[in-house]
C-alpha cells in the first residue's frame, strides 16, 4: 500500500553514529532528523508510519530491552533500558501518521548528586547533633514545608515542566514566522538565538530529575510532551 507523505519530508538517512544506533531502523524512509547529539540526544519524524508500524516498531525496541518503567498507552510509548537510556516512541493520531522517535542518555550528574546529598545529609546531621532542640524544631518545620507537593508534583518539577512547554510555545510561533520568510535578515539573527535557547532548554529538561516522576509527574509530563510535539510536527509540515 502506498502512504502519501508530507511534502515537507524528504528522505531520512539513520545514523550509523551515537544514541540513534540503539534503536531500530523504522520502516519508513521518509522523515527528518530533529536533532542528533551526544548531549541532548536523538529525536527523528517518520512520515508515513502506519499504526502496525509504529506498535511493531516499539515491539522491537521492547525485545532490544527498553522495558524498564515502562508507560504504554496507543499513541506513545516510554521506557527505559536496564543502564538508563531512556526512549519515547509516539505516533499523530492524524491521517499523515507521522512518528516521533526519541532517545536520551542517562543523566550523568545523578551519582554525583547522590554523593553531594549524602555529604550535606551528614553535615546536617552533625549540625543537629549540636545545635539546641529549638534550632532543631525550626530546622525540621522549614524541610517539611519545602517539601509540600503542587498538584501531587513536586514544585520545581511542575515549574521545569511550565517554563518547558512556553518555551516552545515561544519556539513554534517563531519557526512559523521563519518557514515563510527564511531570507528575512532579522529573522535568521533571531533563529541563531533561538537555538541557544532550544540548546539551553533541551539541557533544563534533562535536569528535572524525570527518573524520579511520580503517577502525577509522570501524567503531566506525558500531557505537555504530547503538546508540544503535535506543535512542532505543525512547524516540520509546513510547506
Amino acid at each position: 500500500m502506498n502512504i502519501e507523505l508530507t511534502p515537507a519530508y524528504g528522505e531520512i538517512k539513520w545514523p550509523t553514529i551515537g544514541l540513534a544506533t540503539m534503536l531500530p531502523v523504522p520502516k519508513s524512509t521518509k522523515g527528518k532528523i530533529g536533532y542528533d547529539n551526544e548531549q541532548f540526544g536523538f529525536e527523528a519524524y517518520v512520515g508515513g508510519t502506519t499504526q502496525a508500524d509504529y506498535t511493531e516498531y516499539v515491539s522491537q525496541c521492547q525485545t532490544l530491552g527498553f522495558v524498564e518503567d515502562y508507560n504504554n498507552t496507543e499513541t506513545m510509548y516510554t521506557a527505559k533500558n536496564k543502564d538508563g537510556y531512556s526512549i519515547r516512541i509516539s505516533i499523530t493520531p492524524d491521517e499523515n501518521r507521522d512518528m516521533i522517535v526519541e532517545i536520551q542518555k542517562p543523566e550523568k550528574t545523578k551519582s554525583k548528586t547522590s554523593k553531594a546529598s549524602s555529604k550535606k545529609a551528614t553535615n546536617a546531621a552533625d549540625t543537629a547533633n549540636s545545635a539546641n532542640s529549638s534550632n532543631s524544631s525550626t530546622t525540621t518545620d522549614t524541610s517539611n514545608a519545602s517539601g509540600a507537593l503542587v498538584d501531587g508534583m513536586r514544585p520545581e518539577f511542575k515549574t521545569a515542566i511550565d517554563s518547558y512547554e512556553a518555551f516552545f510555545n515561544e519556539y513554534v510561533d517563531f519557526m512559523k514566522k521563519y518557514s515563510a520568510n527564511p531570507t528575512d535578515a532579522e529573522l535568521i539573527k533571531e533563529y541563531s538565538e533561538y537555538m541557544t535557547k532550544y540548546n539551553k532548554a533541551m539541557e533544563d529538561m534533562g535536569n528535572t530529575g524525570k527518573e524520579k516522576m511520580n503517577d502525577a509527574e509522570t501524567a503531566y509530563y506525558l500531557a505537555a510532551s504530547n503538546r508540544i510535539n503535535t506543535k512542532l510536527l505543525e512547524v516540520a509540515t509546513q510547506n
